[in-house]
């Protein structure tokens, strides 16, 4: 089984130079946790999600796991700062330029390798599916991959 054949195709994408104030509208009402970030000829450039978002909207002390080491630390009035300070930057500014990518033509193992691999840097989960242009064609999560699997469990090709 190739992984054209199982990705989940249709996502919302964005350009490198929208604002993240109008990106975070299109995850809310959407209910998606990423959009690819491609060119205008549809090249993966990146992704914004929901994760690397909030890493953003925190200050460092959260983001480091140092908040236990402080006696004092203020709340929300610095995420506010801090996420309305994002508000207003671009995709291309905050994108992660190292999605997980895997080639339309990789079989279901190898996705499997590269996003297990990935999560173990910790990352955010899908991986992304390119063509050989490395255009951005679909992604795949490890739910996609455990449904491939199920529906195909009576020993079919995966």
């Amino acid at each position: 089984m190739k992984a054209f054949t199982i990705m989940e195709t249709g996502s919302l994408t964005c350009k490198p130079d929208q604002k993240l104030s109008h990106l975070m509208g299109v995850l809310d009402q959407a209910d998606y946790r990423l959009i690819p970030v491609v060119d205008d000829d549809g090249k993966l450039l990146g992704i914004i999600d929901v994760v690397l978002l909030l890493n953003k909207s925190v200050p460092e002390y959260v983001s480091n796991d140092s908040l236990g080491a402080l006696h004092f630390a203020p709340d929300m009035g610095v995420m506010h700062k801090e996420f309305n300070k994002l508000m207003l930057m671009r995709a291309a500014d905050v994108m992660d330029s190292e999605p997980a990518v895997v080639q339309e033509e990789e079989s279901l193992l190898s996705v499997a390798s590269t996003l297990l691999h990935h999560l173990r840097e910790d990352h955010f989960e899908p991986v992304l599916v390119v063509d050989r242009e490395h255009r951005y064609k679909g992604v795949i999560s490890s739910g996609t991959i455990l449904r491939a699997l199920y529906e195909n469990r009576d020993g079919g090709e995966c």
